[in-house]
């Protein structure tokens, strides 16, 4: 039995990527066509009744394997992804302060468990406190102001149980998109941080671009959106699937947002019930939010879900004056990635 599984794992090990569904449709076939043409040669009637029973156990197994391995094939190609503002650590933020969000917001992330999690406005000391208390999570990013520690971080968070980083980086939304820049008539700096990620299970890679564009500077909205769909376009020179997320700071009918539906699906509008949420910018207040400016596009995948948390913290405040927004996406066949 031990040489059989041996060569079942040897078998499973050198089969191409693509081909790995059929390793446990041909393993479960090989069992079942063993157990069902091998016949004592004398029978009687005890062992007649112990055949059937090996013969009834082995092709439960044999069923269990398919479906087992078609569940988890098919899990591993959908991806749970998250957006969010968690909003800058401030002293002037009086009950909204960092200290009494961080708690709460953990609690959230760790019920949530986005797969890729890409944040805005944190610096180093949240990114921080998140990462040391997300134990199989890792993060990539720099901060703005000087590409290393100083200044906000757009960065982003990946469970290292699903995905392993192949390659990263960071851009400036301005005229010099290479160094620590400000952009055309932005206020402050403003960093797209992305990586290629690789399933650990299905070998499929995946672009995650995560920004955050001024949120006064109106020529700097649009020049950043025109930046991000130039950069994407040069940097995924394979035509892997793309997600770019985070807070644009406009609304859809902006001509930023009109520039970038046009290459990228917006998951919201893939999901017809997503239509009945309201905004995603609540500004900490109990009143329904009505401005909708963080997003989640994607490019070459499949949209399986949109939604909003609205988690709150103990005195029904909410965790970041942003909702956090998630999409899970499917990812397609990748023949090209191989």
């Amino acid at each position: 039995m031990t040489q059989i599984f041996q060569k079942i794992h040897k078998f499973a090990s050198e089969t191409p990527d693509d081909c790995k569904m059929v390793v446990p449709i041909t393993i479960a076939s090989a069992i079942l066509t063993t157990q069902f043409t091998i016949v004592p040669s004398k029978l009687t009637y005890m062992n007649l009744k112990t055949l059937h029973a090996q013969r009834t156990l082995t092709f439960l197994l044999a069923v269990s394997l398919i479906l087992l391995s078609f569940s988890a094939h098919l899990q591993a190609q959908q991806v749970k992804l998250m957006t969010y503002n968690i909003k800058n650590d401030l002293p002037k933020d009086g009950p909204n302060n960092w200290e009494s969000r961080k708690g709460p917001m953990l609690k959230m992330l760790t019920q949530q468990a986005p797969a890729l999690f890409g944040m805005q406005e944190a610096f180093i000391n949240q990114v921080e406190f998140l990462y040391s208390n997300m134990p199989h999570y890792q993060y990539i990013g720099v901060g703005r102001d000087n590409g290393a520690l100083k200044g906000e971080f757009c960065a982003i968070m990946f469970d290292t149980i699903q995905f392993r980083v192949q390659e990263q980086g960071n851009f400036w939304l301005s005229a010099t998109p290479q160094s620590p820049s400000l952009g055309w008539d932005a206020a402050y700096p403003r960093i797209c941080t992305y990586g290629l990620f690789e399933n650990k299970l299905t070998q499929q890679k995946i672009w995650v671009f995560n920004t955050h564009l001024d949120h006064k500077g109106v020529v700097a909205q649009r020049e950043s959106c025109k930046l991000l769909l130039a950069k994407i376009q040069e940097i995924n020179q394979q035509h892997y699937g793309v997600i770019l997320m985070g807070d644009f700071n406009q609304t859809a009918e902006s001509a930023g947002i009109q520039l970038v539906a046009a290459q990228f699906e917006d998951s919201r509008s893939a999901v017809s019930t997503a239509a009945m949420l309201g905004g995603t910018f609540n500004g900490f207040d109990a009143a329904p939010a009505r401005q909708r400016i963080d997003y989640v596009f994607v490019q070459n995948l499949a949209v399986v879900s949109y939604d909003q948390v609205s988690d709150k913290m103990a005195n029904s405040n909410y965790l970041s004056d942003h909702f956090p927004v998630t999409s899970t996406v499917y990812i397609r066949n990748q023949a090209a990635s191989k």
